[in-house]
C-alpha cells in the first residue's frame, strides 16, 4: 500500500524507518538520562537529590559545631564578668568592714587613752611648792615641797641657776643640778636645800638683781617626767629671800637719747 503526506506527495517506507532509527539515535544522544532511565526500569532509580542532601549535612556539620563552641565562649565570658563582679563586691565590703574595724578601734584607743589620762590625772604624783622660803638652822635656804596626788614621787633632780646684777659690778650667773633621788609621799613633804650665795655690798641709788631659778624634775608613779619651777628673789635692805620673780623694763630720763635697757628687779 502506498502512503502519501499532506501535500499529496507518496512517502518511500524504507526511508520512513530510517528517519524514524535516526531521530531515536538522536534522542538518545541528545538525553542520556533518560535513555538511562528507560533501560534500567527494572532496577532502582538513583536521583542527584541524594546525592545533594548528603553535601549539605556535611557543610552544616560544621557550622553547628562553630555555633556551640561560639555559645560556650559567650557563657564562658559571661561566667568570668560575673565572678569578676562578685569578687570586686566581695572585695569592697572586706575593705568596707576593715576600715569601719578601723575607726571602731581608734574609737576604742581615744576612749582608752582619755580614761587613761584621767586615771593618771588623778592617781598620779603632783608637786608643788608650799609657803614662802625658809631659813635653816646653817643659814641655808629651805623650800619646801609637797606631794598633792595620790602616789608617791620620787625627786630625780632639781637645778638651782643663779644670777646676780649690781650697778658697777659684772654679771654673775652661776648654775648647779643635783640628783637626790628623794621620795616625796602625800603624807610627809620635803625641803630642798639651796645654798646662798655671797650677796656684794649694795650702795644706796644702785640697781641690783639677785634672783634664783629653781626647776625641780620627778617621776609621776606612772613612769612619766615631770617639772615644777619656782623663782627667789632677795629683798633688801632686810636680806630676806622671797618667792617672786619678775621683769622691770627700765628707762633712764637723765641723759639724751637714752638707750632703753631690760633687767630683772625685785619688787
Amino acid at each position: 500500500m502506498a502512503l502519501y503526506d499532506p501535500y499529496g506527495r507518496p512517502i518511500d517506507a524504507n526511508a520512513s524507518n530510517q528517519n524514524d532509527s535516526k531521530q531515536g539515535h538522536q534522542g538518545e544522544y541528545a538525553n542520556p538520562a533518560k535513555n538511562h532511565a528507560a533501560d534500567n526500569t527494572d532496577g532502582p532509580t538513583k536521583s542527584a537529590i541524594s546525592d545533594d542532601s548528603s553535601v549539605s549535612t556535611e557543610k552544616s556539620q560544621p557550622d553547628t559545631d562553630d555555633k556551640k563552641r561560639y555559645r560556650l565562649q559567650q557563657w564562658g565570658l559571661f561566667v568570668q564578668a560575673a565572678l569578676c563582679i562578685f569578687t570586686a563586691f566581695a572585695f569592697g565590703a572586706a575593705a568596707y568592714y576593715a576600715w569601719i574595724a578601723k575607726e571602731q578601734l581608734e574609737a576604742m584607743t581615744e576612749s582608752l587613752n582619755e580614761a587613761h589620762v584621767q586615771n593618771v590625772a588623778q592617781q598620779r604624783a603632783l608637786l608643788v611648792f608650799d609657803g614662802d622660803p625658809m631659813s635653816l638652822v646653817n643659814g641655808d635656804i629651805g623650800m619646801r615641797i609637797r606631794n598633792m596626788g595620790h602616789m608617791a614621787a620620787t625627786i630625780t633632780s632639781y637645778t638651782a641657776a643663779y644670777a646676780q646684777s649690781v650697778t658697777g659690778k659684772p654679771f654673775l650667773y652661776r648654775e648647779r643640778r643635783i640628783q637626790p633621788n628623794t621620795m616625796v609621799t602625800p603624807e610627809d613633804p620635803a625641803v630642798i636645800d639651796i645654798k646662798p650665795p655671797v650677796i656684794p655690798h649694795v650702795k644706796v641709788g644702785d640697781r641690783y638683781l639677785f634672783q634664783i631659778d629653781l626647776t625641780v624634775s620627778y617621776k609621776d608613779g606612772f613612769g612619766n617626767t615631770q617639772h615644777v619651777h619656782s623663782c627667789l628673789s632677795l629683798r633688801l635692805p632686810d636680806s630676806m629671800w622671797e618667792k617672786s620673780c619678775m621683769w622691770v623694763n627700765v628707762i633712764d630720763l637723765s641723759k639724751d637719747n637714752p638707750p632703753a635697757t631690760s633687767e630683772k628687779q625685785n619688787k
